[in-house]
């Protein structure tokens, strides 16, 4: 969709479910819940974990 402007940027159309994945990934920001699992991810040691 094009305007006198150019592209047309006030609305996208896409599924229910990537909506719910961006809110979910949103909510992770926010709640610095992304950032402290991204961290752990990135300091771990093989000490970290118990094998069974």
């Amino acid at each position: 969709m094009n305007s006198k402007n150019g592209l047309n940027d006030g609305i996208i159309m896409i599924s229910k479910r990537e909506w719910e994945t961006l809110q979910e990934e949103l909510y992770l920001q926010r709640t610095g819940t992304l950032d402290y699992v991204f961290n752990l991810m990135e300091n771990e040691k093989d000490d970290d974990f118990e094998v069974v």
